[in-house]
């Protein structure tokens, strides 16, 4: 059975209290890495109901999960990117084992292979959609039937809008995306798997910067 070691430590010491720009990207990656974790467990789940997440549907869920984790990625390739650039960084780089500086290598390549892509995405897409997106979805719903629900109080007053429709809007401004003529479903898939692609990524490099700067203070 895998063994779990938990440790403890003061932050303030192991941060060097914002005193080292090295470990602030570190910290900022340690964010975005349970961001991203938080973000996965949300399109893993598929159409396994999580209550309240789930008020407009699961598919509504998934691309707003899809939408955040493309602007994790983004933020992570950045910070990891500054990492690198880092003078305490490369100064220290020679003293991490071979494993563990292939791991960061292979995620700042993943990044690097994939920009234009997430970038493209995220800035359409990721944190709020962009005009143009939401023209193309507006311009490809003539045949879609959305569906709006208003819960009224017995005064008339208005409790809870829902606007299903919203999963339409949302789907057909992804699909801006893609070329002509691709298949949605078959494009939907390869951006997904990019993303977890990441995620293996993301999840290798931080093993390596949390066992090279930070796991060492948690234990003194």
């Amino acid at each position: 059975m895998p063994a779990t070691t938990a440790r403890f430590a003061n932050l303030g010491r192991v941060f060097k209290g914002g005193e080292s720009d090295l470990l602030n990207q570190v910290a900022c990656l340690c964010v975005l890495y349970e961001d991203l974790r938080v973000e996965l467990n949300g399109l893993k789940t598929g159409q396994e109901r999580l209550g309240d997440l789930d008020t407009l549907g699961w598919q509504y869920r998934f691309f707003y999960f899809l939408r955040r984790s493309l602007v994790t990625l983004s933020e992570f390739r950045g910070a990891l990117t500054r990492i690198g650039m880092s003078p305490e960084f490369k100064d220290a780089k020679h003293a991490l084992s071979p494993r563990h500086r292939k791991h960061i290598a292979d995620a700042d390549r993943f990044f690097q292979d994939h920009a234009d892509l997430l970038k493209d995405l995220r800035n359409d897409l990721g944190g709020h959609l962009k005009h143009d997106a939401v023209k193309f979805a507006a311009g490809h719903l003539d045949n879609v039937v959305g569906k709006a629900l208003w819960n009224n109080s017995p005064e008339g007053e208005v409790l809870a809008l829902e606007l299903h429709f919203a999963t339409d809007v949302v789907c057909q401004a992804l699909c801006s995306k893609f070329v002509e003529g691709d298949d949605p479903t078959t494009e939907l898939h390869r951006i997904t798997e990019i993303v977890f692609a990441g995620f293996l990524h993301v999840q290798a490099a931080m093993y390596s910067i949390g066992r090279a700067f930070l796991w060492d203070e948690f234990g003194k």
